[in-house]
């Protein structure tokens, strides 16, 4: 017993928020490892007993050797980031309880010992959330998600039925029906096109909302109830009975009544003896006999029901039904049609902050640029009006836009530098903060979903070297510059539309440092993204593509001193790929013959 304490004991510190960085969730691949040798050998012990463990342990064996291929590239593909964190957050976590059911000592300890290295449930949260956040901002269809097919992935991984169901779970925590509906769809398509083994799970302690009080009784909290070594492998089956309850309550919170209805009669053809179901369908059927009698939507909002427009004949729920061979109602062959009409609406119905327009953007779609202002660019060669380090060796410049005016030097860093800025920032990374504009205070914010470090002069001469080179590019001081910001964005990481600059509402952004407002942001491309992750403008229509070693510069104040309100940018979601950057903030004390201030106001 105290071995197995100290083993406890002796650990390494919490990994937390590893969902926001692919580098520090590439260490959990070594976690993994580990933990895969325990497994070895404790199977090896109850082999009999526990033969789905068995396939388990294989289908990772599997998954891993491509992952020791390339690392950041398995896990830039966000479904296999999800599935990793699944499995160490959840089920690698459940494993340990499940051991002290049939205890081996050896192999209880090392799992136990490796706990606190182990994702939170709060990082397979944060890991559904950024798959659904991917699949809003690139329109993706979910079934191509579950199947892991998005574009620019070397690595493929699907996702189960039981994957798909726990997505749905999270979105209907949240209280977000249409992720609800979109995912819960595709675990039901997936449940009917497989022999699952049709059983009830346990049922959680969600709320109920009692039908005998006039309203729809809510479904209760399950899916992550199934005890056994059959939910730790994933084996377990999802019961179509509780996914038709989500259905019908999410169909009916969306003012679907007839949806609701027609669910909630699949449900009771399967189990006949459903109280809720039972409950719910008289209401359903009497809400739906009011609205036929022709009573007004006053009478029916005050039953607890949404107005429905749209005729049984022509609403999209009754066309995507029909009558399979068994004489049940299923999900047509047309889904994709339904889905796809669903999901036109995302645009519409996102509200966390980031608009139609930067989506699109992050597409590459609403990028204004005329032909006639993109013949006015130019690129040519830059050796920082005759800086003595540049002018044997210039940079190429290209301007990527006009208004304001944004360029991007190639060939700034190399991939030896690279690398050795990586290795430095990894120790360092901590979930990226923001100042919020009410107290002027550093905090973790929703929208941005990065890991960042901070790295000084005296952490390495490259870091002095990479500062004077920027000095070099842009003829400005740095010794009023904040220190080399790097960054890693993880799982659908991103930075919503924001200002670099301090706005005149934001007197105190910056006054700690004591150089003023940030005058200039020179950002460097430490990793090339094969889809996703642009920086883009929304307010002027430009998205700017990240390219290994190349940096973009551009002035946030223009020459009176006064913010560029057209800088407002955003890094978009990385939907494919791990997006490294550093960034360079330069600020305005130590510039004043650097670049001097105009009378004019709006220059």
């Amino acid at each position: 017993m105290l071995r197995l304490l100290l083993l406890v004991l002796v650990v390494r510190p919490a990994l937390t928020e590893v969902f926001t960085s692919i580098g520090h969730m590439s260490e959990l691949l070594d976690t993994e490892a580990d933990l895969l040798l325990s497994l070895d050998s404790y199977i090896a012990v109850q082999q009999r007993r526990l033969h789905s463990l068995r396939a388990w342990a294989e289908s990772i064996q599997e998954v891993r050797r491509s992952a020791t291929l390339d690392p950041e590239g398995f896990l830039g593909n966000p479904v296999n980031a999800y599935r990793l964190l699944k499995r160490l957050g959840q089920q690698w976590r459940a494993l340990d309880d499940s051991a002290i059911m049939n205890p081996a000592t050896e192999f209880l300890a090392n799992v136990s010992a490796q706990r606190l290295r182990l994702p939170t449930e709060e990082d397979v949260t944060g890991a559904a959330k950024a798959l659904m956040r991917l699949q809003d901002t690139y329109r993706l269809r979910t079934r191509d998600i579950a199947d892991g097919n998005l574009p620019g992935a070397k690595f493929h991984d699907a996702l189960s039925a039981r994957d798909c169901y726990d997505l749905g779970r999270v979105a209907y925590t949240e209280g977000d029906y249409r992720h609800t509906q979109l995912w819960m769809r595709q675990a039901l398509r997936m449940v009917r096109g497989t022999t699952w083994q049709k059983r009830r799970g346990a049922a959680g302690g969600g709320e109920r909302r009692g039908a005998e009080d006039g309203e729809v009784e809510e479904t209760p909290g399950g899916g992550s109830a199934v005890e056994g070594v059959e939910w730790l492998t994933g084996s377990a089956a999802v019961d179509e009975v509780d996914v038709l309850d989500h259905l019908s309550f999410v169909a009916f919170q969306q003012g679907e009544t007839e949806e609701a209805y027609a669910l909630t009669k699949q449900l009771l053809a399967l189990d006949p003896s459903h109280e809720r179901a039972q409950g719910n369908l008289d209401y359903f059927s009497r809400a739906l006999s009011s609205k036929r009698k022709g009573d007004d939507e006053s009478q029916l909002l005050t039953t607890g029901i949404r107005s429905d427009s749209s005729s049984s004949s022509s609403s999209p729920s009754s066309k995507r039904r029909r009558k399979d061979t068994m004489g049940g109602e299923r999900l047509g062959d047309d889904e994709e049609e339904e889905e796809e009409a669903v999901e036109e609406e995302v645009e519409e119905e996102v509200d966390d902050g980031r608009s139609a327009s930067y989506m699109k953007l992050c597409r590459g779609e609403g990028i204004k640029m005329t032909s006639r202002r993109r013949a006015r660019l130019s690129c040519r060669l830059w050796d920082g009006r005759r800086n003595p380090r540049l002018l044997l060796r210039p940079l190429h410049l290209e301007e990527e836009w006009d208004r304001p005016l944004i360029v991007r030097y190639h060939g700034v860093v190399s991939d030896q530098e690279i690398h050795l800025i990586k290795e430095l920032a990894k120790p360092r990374l901590q979930r990226a903060t923001v100042h919020d504009p009410q107290t002027g205070e550093l905090t973790v914010a929703h929208y941005r979903v990065s890991k960042s470090a901070w790295l000084r002069s005296e952490h390495h001469p490259l870091v002095q070297r990479l500062n004077e080179r920027v000095a070099d590019i842009t003829g400005l001081n740095m010794d009023t510059a904040e220190e080399l910001q790097v960054a890693n964005y993880g799982m659908g990481g991103q930075y919503d539309p924001h200002f670099d600059f301090g706005r005149k509402e934001e007197p105190d952004a910056f006054k700690e440092l004591g150089t003023g407002n940030r005058m200039a942001t020179f950002l460097i491309y430490m990793s090339d993204v094969p889809a996703g992750g642009a920086t883009v403008f929304p307010d002027v229509g430009a998205a700017i593509w990240p390219i290994k070693g190349t940096a973009v510069f551009w002035f946030n104040l223009l020459a009176s001193g006064e913010g560029d309100y057209s800088t407002r940018h955003a890094a978009c979601p990385v939907l494919v790929g791990s997006k490294w950057v550093s960034n360079k903030w330069i600020h305005e004390r130590g510039q004043e013959f650097k670049r001097p201030c105009s009378l004019n106001q709006t220059e």
